[in-house]
């Protein structure tokens, strides 16, 4: 799998696991929502550079972090610098559901969707970090959706996911395509210690961004 890189599309797997650390440093029952969106935005020159079975992942990821600068840029921005705050002001004002097609779908709606995603990230993640060289990256893959994204999604996205997963490399090809992303030499025991530091940050913004969703009685937003 050939990668064209340039700078602005350098991974670290450094930087995201640092701003999921972060994001929950300064409050443990909170959610810094800039930081959660730069790891997200890391992880996103990841998915963009694992071939077209990633295309729906970095294009729907773009998209709401695209939705979410909006709201923190709006009137009521400071609402939104966080994501208890932003829960509590749009259940406050009934704004967690916009039908309104024309209108910007609510933060917590968005959100949402990436929230499930991380759950998938984690588990596809933390299964390559135990994974061998020889390991295919399509099996882990498809066995990581199916307990996760494959919940969420229609039919005819979960036939197409499975059909576009059996076009990933094994294990030590995707070493290949990070050490491509990164402009340095990265062995297996490299990339699965960089892999385990980005699950063990991920795992608790996962957990209390769920209980925040339970709390506000939200997380089945349609």
């Amino acid at each position: 799998m050939e990668v064209t890189k340039c700078d602005k599309h350098v991974f670290e797997l450094q930087i995201v696991a640092s701003s999921f650390f972060d994001c929950h440093k300064q409050d443990e029952y909170d959610i810094d929502l800039e930081l959660y969106m730069k790891a997200y935005e890391e992880l996103n020159k990841f998915f963009e550079n694992m071939g077209k079975v990633f295309t729906f992942v970095a294009s729907d990821i773009h998209e709401k972090i695209t939705i979410l600068r909006k709201h923190q840029n709006s009137p009521v921005g400071a609402e939104y610098s966080t994501v208890k705050k932003m829960m509590e002001y749009e259940s406050a004002n009934n704004s967690t559901i916009v039908k309104d097609r024309h209108k910007l779908p609510s933060g917590c709606r968005t959100l949402l969707r990436l929230h499930r995603a991380l759950e998938f990230i984690i588990d596809f993640l933390g299964s390559l970090s135990h994974a061998q060289l020889t390991d295919h990256v399509s099996t882990i893959g498809h066995q990581s959706y199916g307990k996760t994204l494959h919940h969420h999604h229609p039919w005819i996205v979960r036939q197409g996911v499975g059909l576009a997963m059996y076009v990933l490399p094994t294990v030590e090809g995707l070493i290949k395509t990070m050490e491509h992303l990164n402009s340095q030499r990265l062995d297996h025991a490299g990339m699965q210690e960089q892999l385990r530091q980005v699950v063990q940050s991920a795992i608790p913004v996962y957990e209390l961004s769920q209980k925040l969703y339970e709390t506000h009685n939200i997380l089945d937003l349609p």
